[in-house]
């Protein structure tokens, strides 16, 4: 089943609901109060920047979220951003995974989906859980925090993006 499938399936199991009415006890939410939490929650200022200097270099550029909610979840995330699904060649969603983050296959799948080789892929993530297990695999992982930020990766990239090889 897709993630879509089995979150339903195990909220309904852990509430002792049927999953119809989970759906739509979860549209009601994702419809009136999912756009109001979004709206609180934290921006990155530097992420418009990032997405904007990486298309300039002709890189894929893959949204690999914890495909946990759908597409329209995920877009309403975004907006808080500034950034939009069509922003990204390929996003996971709980529509079309059937695994999530911390698990390998996850970024396996991703990779397969996007037809890239682990070696030419660089994962930024911002939770050392959920993202360090790309590394594993032999993605280079970048994880944001106190050490690391966006605002660091957009200076590191040479604005002369002619520099870039896309091969």
């Amino acid at each position: 089943p897709s993630n879509e499938e089995a979150f339903f399936e195990t909220l309904a199991h852990e509430l002792h609901a049927s999953k119809e009415k989970v759906k739509k006890f979860m549209l009601k939410f994702f419809n009136a109060d999912y756009p109001f939490i979004c709206l609180l929650l934290q921006t990155e200022p530097y992420a418009r920047e990032l997405v904007d200097a990486l298309r300039i270099t002709g890189r894929h550029i893959t949204l690999a979220t914890n495909p946990v909610f759908g597409k329209r979840e995920i877009e309403l995330r975004l907006k808080v951003s500034n950034l939009y699904l069509h922003d990204f060649d390929f996003f996971t969603s709980w529509e079309d995974m059937k695994v999530t983050k911390p698990h390998q296959e996850f970024f396996a799948s991703t990779l397969k989906n996007i037809h890239a080789k682990p070696k030419h892929t660089v994962m930024i993530g911002n939770d050392p859980y959920y993202d360090l297990p790309a590394h594993k695999i032999g993605i280079q992982t970048l994880i944001v925090g106190k050490n690391l930020s966006i605002k660091d990766i957009v200076e590191s990239i040479p604005k002369d993006h002619e520099r870039f090889q896309t091969n």
